[in-house]
């Protein structure tokens, strides 16, 4: 058996969300009577009204109600979405009707009132008759207007309508504000807009499942845009906010979040606990959708194999420029390598009594090793100054083991002892060699440079 129907206005083509901002998974849509919150209502899952909905209707595992809602023409519901426990009440709307399928001629502007086409005859102060069938027009509560003889008018809401066949009388609830029905009043209007407030009329208003809003600039575009882009931030952000533990054998993990993705896009992240170590370069599969490399950044931004340990939680984000997925907070890419000894850059470069060595910009150390021969004196002293470029002395450092004998015949002798480790200063230009105490036949002195360590 068919039902005439319409759409219902609320809780179609859309997804729903708890307190919390998580998805209604699960959730309930209970349909009622208007008023009631015990005697349900039907509603319907075609156009035709012959396949009736669940009540309640349950809602998918995305938070979408996955049937239309079509209402029973001429029956006002109290429409009810609770959290899956039936009892949580997260929204709720009274006295709601269909929406009329049909758009009356002449544009938005006629629309709003829609005049009968014979003129009504009254009853009472709050009761007319047209003697015409047009019930589909005055269903309970539908909005009316009446005008009178000096173009003013009053309104109401039908309270019922019904065809005797002959005549379709009407009865309202007068508005506070508005005055009676009288004999006096020359023509009925009709609107299916039923909201308190400002009067839209819902007649003037098609619901099309399958249209693609492909213009930016229409109202219905800019809504169907912004639709998404809620429904897709409010998955990253749902997913985001959930750990999800990877699978799959050895290091080609697997990843199933709920929703489930259907692509892999920008701006895509997942706060992920691996299940097993890694070895080598591993791959994440998100969803089904394919295996792909997975990455994480070394000390110089370059893209290596991460390291990942049983256990481990990490945000993963997709990088849609490489095609790969990385590690947003890994772990080192290798343990830091103790430095064995400084690296001998320049070796044994040979320098005379106050002989001068430009020092290279990447020294960062000498030793300075001096040999002295011929006839020695007590208390001979040999000594490193550290000149600026302006030539600007810096220090002496004074080399140890100089304090020599006259050798071991109490006349001439030679003695090389002489040794010294200098850092280098940052603003030193050249070093040079100076003989600080003492007399000899001569020395020299060989340097032995470093750069950085290992």
């Amino acid at each position: 058996m068919e039902t005439a129907v319409s759409i219902s206005p609320v809780f179609n083509a859309a997804q729903f969300f708890d307190n919390n901002g998580q998805i209604l998974a699960g959730g309930k849509i209970f349909t009622y009577v208007a008023g009631s919150t015990s005697t349900l209502q039907a509603t319907f899952t075609t156009t035709n009204g012959d396949v009736a909905n669940t009540n309640p209707i349950v809602l998918d595992s995305a938070g979408r109600c996955h049937t239309a809602i079509w209402m029973t023409d001429g029956s006002a519901y109290n429409m009810i979405l609770t959290a899956p426990d039936g009892t949580t009440v997260l929204e709720s709307y009274d006295n709601i009707v269909g929406v009329v399928a049909s758009v009356p001629s002449g544009g938005f502007s006629t629309a709003i009132w829609t005049a009968v086409a014979d003129a009504p005859v009254n009853v009472d102060t709050d009761t007319f008759y047209v003697p015409s069938d047009v019930t589909d027009q005055f269903l309970t509560g539908n909005r009316v207007r009446y005008r009178f003889s000096d173009n003013t008018y009053g309104y109401g809401t039908v309270v019922s309508s019904s065809f005797d066949g002959t005549n379709t009388y009407v009865n309202l609830a007068v508005d506070l504000d508005s005055p009676n029905l009288s004999s006096d009043v020359q023509t009925v209007y009709w609107s299916a807009a039923i909201v308190d407030g400002p009067i839209i009329d819902a007649g003037a208003i098609s619901y099309t499942s399958i249209l693609n809003y492909t213009d930016a600039t229409t109202v219905g575009g800019q809504v169907h845009i912004n639709s998404t882009a809620i429904t897709n931030l409010a998955s990253t952000v749902a997913a985001g906010e959930t750990i999800w533990v990877t699978g799959g054998i050895g290091s080609a993990y697997t990843l199933t979040p709920t929703p489930a993705i259907t692509s892999y896009g920008t701006k895509q992240l997942w706060s992920v606990l691996f299940h097993a170590n890694n070895s080598g370069l591993p791959t994440l599969n998100i969803s089904g959708l394919g295996g792909l490399f997975l990455y994480q950044y070394n000390h110089a931004g370059v893209l290596v194999a991460p390291v990942i340990v049983a256990g481990m939680i990490s945000t993963v984000f997709y990088d849609a420029n490489n095609d790969v997925f990385i590690l947003a907070n890994q772990l080192p890419a290798a343990p830091p390598v103790a430095s064995a000894r400084p690296n001998t850059t320049y070796v044994n470069i040979g320098i005379a009594e106050n002989g001068t060595w430009t020092v290279p910009a990447d020294c960062m150390a000498v030793h300075i090793y001096c040999t002295t021969a011929g006839l020695g004196s007590l208390g001979f002293l040999i000594g490193c100054s550290l000149f600026t470029a302006g030539g600007t002395l810096i220090t002496t450092l004074s080399l140890q083991g100089t304090d020599f004998n006259n050798g071991p015949d109490g006349g001439s002798g030679m003695v090389d002892a002489a040794l010294i480790y200098v850092p280098i200063h940052p603003l030193t230009s050249y070093i040079q060699i100076v003989r600080l105490a003492g007399a000899s036949t001569y020395f020299s002195a060989a340097i032995q440079a470093y750069t950085q360590f290992n």
